[in-house]
């Protein structure tokens, strides 16, 4: 950034100034300054209806709170001029916009359309977690056929693996003391290392959720002592 800003001090052609413009706002966004890469965006006024504009800008608006502007935006944006990875990736975005304006239907929509296109591989295990968990309350049968698939994969990172795996145990409709017995089993297997505290806090909400207050306060208690839990 601090070269970025360097360069732009010593910039007087306008076209490059309004490229700077934008890598000054996808580095702020980058670094979860959300509202000086705005700033930055509204600056490259030549370029603001660009598909890279559009949509780093809908990302940014997103992470403020502006999911209705956010989607607005992304109106405008021509998915034909982008390549079908980005495509893909543009469709995932819009998916999570739709989520967080609690639209479940339309976020399950576009997130299996982002899936069926071209899904880059470094994306579509985390996809087919999350469009699993959303169908779960909607359609758990078919929540489970994407489930299943993430556990499976020789590529998935560890932990989306251990977060199918304990949202499959709970569409199985067990009873609580068979959930116990195949979360804990769950220990067993070599993707949990370091990320025991999320089967913890599994067993913590499956007690709570059956009025055991002093088992859930023991497993909660588990995840707040791990060094690893998520701050």
């Amino acid at each position: 950034i601090v070269k970025l800003l360097e360069i732009l001090l010593l910039t007087a052609d306008s076209d490059f100034k309004n490229s700077l413009y934008f890598k000054l706002g996808k580095a702020y966004y980058l670094k979860a300054d959300y509202y000086t890469a705005l700033e930055y965006f509204a600056l490259s006024k030549k370029n603001l209806l660009t598909p890279e504009i559009i949509f780093w800008k809908s990302r940014a608006l997103n992470h403020i709170g502006k999911e209705q502007l956010a989607l607005q935006l992304l109106e405008k944006l021509s998915v034909d001029s982008l390549s079908k990875e980005d495509k893909s990736i543009c469709v995932a975005h819009k998916a999570e916009t739709f989520f967080k304006l609690n639209n479940l239907d339309s976020a399950i929509f576009y997130l299996e359309k982002a899936l069926a296109n071209n899904a880059p591989k470094k994306y579509k295990k985390y996809w087919q977690l999350k469009v699993g968990e959303r169908l779960s309350v909607k359609n758990p049968d078919k929540a489970v056929g994407y489930l299943h698939q993430v556990p499976r994969s020789n590529t998935a990172p560890s932990e989306l693996k251990l977060q199918a795996e304990i949202e499959l145990i709970s569409l199985q409709q067990l009873e609580r003391g068979q959930q116990i017995v195949k979360l804990e089993a769950l220990n067993k297997k070599g993707y949990t290392i370091g990320k025991e505290w999320q089967l913890d806090f599994a067993l913590a909400n499956l007690y709570s959720e059956h009025l055991m207050s002093d088992s859930a306060s023991y497993y909660f208690e588990k995840v707040l002592e791990q060094d690893d839990t998520p701050s």
